[in-house]
Parts: C-alpha cells; structure tokens; sequence
C-alpha cells in the first residue's frame, strides 16, 4: 500500500513562487505545517498495534495506513450562506443582521480521532518509568 496523497503538498510550490509577504506564500506554509502535524500524528498512532485496530474497527478503515492524520477542524460551517447560525439561537444583532456563527463540531468520527490521537500523543510523551520519583 502506497502513503497517502493530499491537496497540501501541492501548496508546497506556493512557497517558492511568491514572496514572504505575501498571501498564497502563507497559504502554501500553513498548507506545509499542516501536513507535517497530519504526518507525524498518523504515524503516532500507526505505532501502535491497538490504536491501529482502533482506526479499523470503530472507524472503518480497511487498513489504517489509509487515515493520512488529518483530525476534521473543532467547528463547522462558519460562513453559512444566509450567513445565519444553524442553531436555533441566531438572533438579529444590532443592525438587524443575523449573526456569523460556528457550529461544533462534535460528531462520532472526529472523537474518536481525537481521543486515538490523544492516546498516541500520551503513550509518546509519557516518561520512563525508571524516571518516576515513589513518594
């Protein structure tokens, strides 16, 4: 099986061809960064034979090489087309317009992500224990 291919390495030409300063320059660095944090968290939890089962059996992968990191974002739909609140809690503002607002986003897929992620992260950072002080 192949690694998995996204959108975000063809950003990597964008830092190249505009300066510094300037818009499609920061797009193609955050699109960079964005893909290292992916890459290093996939491989965090591919570490680990249950982490791995995890990606497979709560989320369906066939094989869990084919999740390429990504965890879906914390909110959703923030630009709504008639720019109202999805919820039921949109209230015209003081210029008689509906509010912009974020929706969580709090489906099963992007917890259970976050909490396999969560669990590489922990089992990656958590000291030796040789380096525990008993009390």
């Amino acid at each position: 099986m192949t690694e998995p291919q996204d959108l975000a390495s063809g950003f990597a030409n964008l830092i190249s061809r505009y300066p510094p300063g300037h818009r499609l320059h920061q797009i193609g660095q955050a699109a960079a960064i964005a893909k290292g944090q992916c890459l290093r968290r996939r491989a965090a939890v591919l570490r680990h034979d249950d982490l791995r089962r995890q990606l497979e059996t709560e989320l369906g992968y066939h094989d869990a090489r084919q999740w390429n990191g990504w965890i879906p974002p914390a909110v959703i739909d923030p630009w709504s087309p008639e720019d109202l609140c999805r919820s039921a809690q949109g209230k015209l503002n003081q210029r008689a317009k509906y509010a912009r607002c974020e929706d969580l986003n709090n489906s099963p897929r992007r917890e259970a992500l976050l909490r396999i992620s969560a669990e590489a992260w922990e089992r990656e950072h958590r000291p030796p224990v040789s380096l525990i002080k008993a009390h």
